[in-house]
């Protein structure tokens, strides 16, 4: 099964942000862009690609003791930008202002532990972001440039508690990806 590891968006950013999706919809049309489901808005910690479904036990081991040492923490998201910068950009992403530290240090526990139980991990630095669309191949000039103004408007959105580490299920649609809860593992419960 297509797997990651996340933490999910929690109320009350979980509704702003899926009104920041509509109205991008309606600036940047979805026959330019895949935006995100809003009930799937997550902050990824770990890809896992295809992930044998034998193996969430190992997962959850791996996770759950980084999960319990660490308290739960607000997050407050901010800022909007693309992957790659300075490329016809392939992810468009929001950012994370405040509680980006823990976040990081969450994400890199999570994966050191992964590393030890086998699993393959990303090297590369932890990049906190929840991703809201992909731009279609070929995107218009004028659907970017639509983003591009969108963007500065740098919206801020209201803060959540990171309470949980989410294990999802990504099924492919032909409307976007349908992320699918695996099992969660509370934060602080140790």
């Amino acid at each position: 099964m297509r797997s990651f590891l996340a933490v999910a968006l929690r109320e009350p950013a979980l509704s702003e942000t899926g009104r920041l999706l509509a109205e991008l919809a309606t600036v940047v049309p979805r026959r330019e862009c895949r935006w995100v489901r809003a009930e799937g808005l997550h902050l990824t910690l770990h890809f896992f690609g295809e992930l044998d479904e034998g193996r969430v036990g190992e997962v959850l081991a791996a996770v759950g003791p980084v999960a319990a040492a660490t308290p739960p923490f607000e997050i407050v998201l901010g800022g909007l930008g693309s992957f790659p910068p300075r490329r016809e950009p392939r992810v468009l992403w929001l950012g994370v202002g405040g509680g980006g530290e823990p976040l990081g240090v969450l994400a890199r526990a999570c994966r050191a532990r992964l590393g030890d139980a086998g699993f393959d991990v990303d090297e590369r630095p932890y990049s906190a972001h929840c991703t809201l669309g992909r731009p279609r191949p070929g995107w218009s000039a004028q659907a970017r440039a639509a983003w591009m103004r969108f963007q500065e408007r740098e919206p801020a959105v209201a803060p959540f508690t990171a309470s949980a580490v989410t294990l999802f299920r990504s099924r492919p649609e032909p409307s976007g990806a349908v992320y699918e809860v695996v099992a969660e593992v509370a934060l602080g419960a140790g």
